[in-house]
């Protein structure tokens, strides 16, 4: 169980680097995907360990629902009803951002381990991962273009965040209406940038200006 534990939260490091490295917009969401069944995974593995493994259960089915399908739909949906181009755009190219992932996830791995380096963390190295998948995150949102490449950086930041709540906690009591409300609030902003897009920007097409 714990093999199958780190090859999890690698895996989920793993994928949020590809999104980073991913020079076509589809890939980058179904990558996101992915990425959302393997967190679910992690949080069924994490169930046993946890006093309410239910919690685990219901956040493992809401983060593959949502976060797997429904979310992923909606972002593919939208790239083609508004005919986004499905080349990325950059503003850090790919080596530079890569470097930055590096750094910073030897640094989330190095910072978790010093803080927890007696074994107190619940679930071994998920705090680092998440750190790790959070800051990779980060430099998707702010190194592309494209509005939909940063809401999908955005998006990782969530697992990232769900992630070492999980090495944190094994499931602090409100953690699936905290993920609830972060998706909420995600979909809102969704919405909102595509009606403001639409209404201002989309006409004149996706990319920077001339």
């Amino acid at each position: 169980m714990d093999r199958l534990l780190s090859h999890a939260l690698i895996l989920l490091v793993a994928i949020a680097i590809y999104v980073l490295a991913s020079r076509q917009l589809v890939r980058s969401i179904r990558a996101f995907a992915v990425q959302s069944y393997v967190l679910a995974a992690v949080a069924l593995i994490a169930a046993p360990k946890s006093e309410h493994p239910h919690h685990l259960w219901l956040l493992a089915a809401l983060t593959a629902g949502v976060k797997g399908v429904a979310v992923p739909l909606a972002l593919l949906g939208a790239v083609r009803r508004l005919k986004i181009r499905h080349d990325i755009e950059f503003i850090v190219n790919i080596p530079s951002s890569l470097v930055m992932a590096a750094i910073g996830t030897l640094g989330a791995f190095q910072i978790a381990s010093r803080t927890f380096g007696t074994g107190e963390e619940q679930l071994k190295g998920a705090l680092g991962a998440g750190m790790a998948t959070i800051l990779v995150g980060l430099v998707v949102m702010l190194g592309r273009r494209k509005i939909i490449t940063q809401i999908v950086g955005l998006l990782i930041m969530e697992n990232g965040v769900i992630l070492a709540t999980l090495g944190l906690t094994l499931g602090m009591p409100l953690i699936v209406e905290i993920g609830v409300a972060l998706d909420v609030l995600v979909a809102v902003q969704i919405l909102a940038i595509f009606a403001y897009r639409i209404s201002n920007e989309l006409p004149r097409g996706e990319g920077p200006p001339p």
